[in-house]
């Protein structure tokens, strides 16, 4: 065994190949191992090229299956968070991996993930009907119960009031995901503002 090669017996080492001398006399010449010699010549024969800096050519911890397969979950399921995402990388493929890596695979394919705004309040104007819903919520049996209680409350109103209703919801993940505000757009429910409030009209 010979001692640690540097950046220049790399470069040593390519030049005397090109020459034609062995792996034997280059090892001599070098004061290097025959191995080295030949796990360098082996890259270099590979990627035609030769990393000389520390971390140069590291290799991602993702490959494009793995990143494709985040993108996938994340499409597949709008209201997942970063973390989220993160547990379902480790449960599924294996791999550890932070929600900064995980928000930086999602900003390669122009995708965002799920973010917690700040829960509101409700004041007493908007304690209108209320749904109570036993088991666990996603978006699609949210936009059930809105399918069926939005009508029934629309009838409650007054004949000159009937044009708007107000649904108050917080920011709970079915209830901001991209299958709610779908059906909000073809129902044609306004989303606006009210003291510092998500108020739903009806309109």
């Amino acid at each position: 065994m010979g001692r640690k090669a540097f950046d220049i017996v790399k470069k040593s080492n390519i030049l005397l190949r090109d020459t034609r001398i062995s792996q034997h006399e280059i090892s001599r010449r070098l004061n290097i191992s025959q191995h080295w010699v030949r796990q360098t010549t082996s890259k270099f024969n590979q990627i035609c090229k030769l990393a000389t800096k520390p971390g140069a050519e590291r290799h991602s911890k993702l490959m494009k299956r793995q990143k494709r397969v985040i993108k996938l979950q994340q499409l597949r399921n709008d209201t997942f968070s970063l973390t989220d995402l993160a547990r379902h990388a480790q449960a599924n493929l294996n791999i550890t991996i932070s929600g900064r890596t995980v928000s930086r695979i999602l900003r390669e394919f122009d995708l965002t993930s799920y973010v917690a705004k700040r829960k509101p309040q409700t004041i007493y104007e908007q304690r209108r009907l209320v749904v109570l819903f036993d088991g666990q919520l996603n978006s699609a049996k949210y936009v059930h119960i809105l399918e069926n209680n939005l009508t029934v409350v629309f009838g409650k109103f007054p004949v000159q009031q009937s044009n708007k209703i107000w649904h108050q919801q917080d920011n709970a993940r079915p209830h901001v995901s991209a299958k709610a505000l779908k059906y909000f757009n073809k129902k044609h429910v306004k989303l606006i503002s009210w003291l510092q409030l998500k108020i739903l009209i009806l309109i």
